[in-house]
């Protein structure tokens, strides 16, 4: 990377098909879990417009929930059945299987993807978040944070982490990193922000839907 390539550097990267791609943090997981009844993620994210992934190293994380735990094989199954109804596809680089002892971190050849310039160099540009001691996912600490900071440029994070790291670093020279809350499980409100996060101009159904969500529900506390 030249000296000259810093503006290309925290360049915007859409997908070319025209969907929206959607990267989902580890956390996002207990938002859906715990919503489970009522937020239907397939119907308020269809596949015509929206290609969900998860990181490899995200992929790790979740896959490392301890199912002997209360409530952890349940969440565990609905993870399972999500990324299955949903088709959500795992996305990492191209490598050959990590010794015995380590986690595999990378992809074969079916899946893979090799690591351009660009998203070397951003990696690079962040890797002064790592940290050096070994999380029991056997990732190190913020690692799977500094891959979604890097997908921030060519999809939106899905995230419930606001603290300084590598996602605030990214969304602070125009990675895309959608802060999910509470209000974002309105009918519409999902897609709404995260075209929001786009940039898109014009008002979309999402939106309209959203405003009435809000709506709605301001009435009812006023009734109540």
């Amino acid at each position: 990377m030249t000296e000259s390539a810093p503006g290309d550097l925290w360049q915007y990267e859409p997908r070319r098909d025209g969907r929206v791609s959607l990267s989902l943090d580890n956390n996002i997981w207990d938002w859906l879990f715990d919503r489970q009844d009522t937020f239907r993620l397939r119907e308020e994210l269809p596949s015509n417009r929206f290609a969900l992934v998860i990181a490899r190293e995200v992929e790790i994380e979740h896959r490392a929930i301890p199912v002997h735990k209360p409530g952890k094989l349940e969440k565990r199954d609905f993870i399972a059945e999500t990324i299955r109804s949903c088709g959500i596809q795992t996305v990492g680089y191209f490598g050959f299987a990590a010794p015995l002892g380590v986690v595999d971190r990378c992809l074969g050849f079916d899946r893979g993807t090799w690591m351009s310039e660009l998203e070397r160099a951003r990696t690079q540009a962040m890797r002064h978040f790592l940290e050096s001691k070994e999380r029991p996912t056997g990732l190190a600490g913020n690692e799977a944070d500094l891959r979604l900071a890097v997908l921030a440029f060519n999809s939106v994070v899905l995230t419930r982490d606001n603290e300084p790291g590598p996602l605030q670093f990214a969304r602070q020279r125009g990675g895309k990193v959608l802060l999910v809350n509470d209000g974002h499980a309105l009918p519409g409100c999902l897609a709404a922000a995260i075209l929001a996060t786009m940039g898109t101009p014009q008002e979309t159904d999402w939106e309209r839907d959203c405003n009435s969500s809000r709506s709605a529900v301001t009435a009812f506390r006023q009734i109540g």
